[in-house]
């Protein structure tokens, strides 16, 4: 993604938005598989406000958050 600011042909520019959003969505399989390995199942509908928040920055590992 950070490859296609320096382009100038807009239809260039467009492939690389493409090929990095579909690269995203790999990783984004990728993150959901190792959750499930590891036991954890999130449920965005099912968690208070800020929880998913708390996941992403601190990867299931225990922290202290201040409000």
């Amino acid at each position: 993604m950070s490859q296609s600011f320096r382009v100038k042909d807009s239809a260039i520019k467009y492939l690389f938005f493409d090929i990095a959003a579909e690269e995203l969505g790999h990783m984004e399989i990728v993150v959901q598989t190792i959750n499930f390995l590891n036991g954890h199942d999130v449920d965005a509908a099912s968690v208070s406000s800020g929880e998913i928040q708390s996941h992403v920055i601190l990867g299931f590992n225990p922290g202290l958050i201040s409000s």
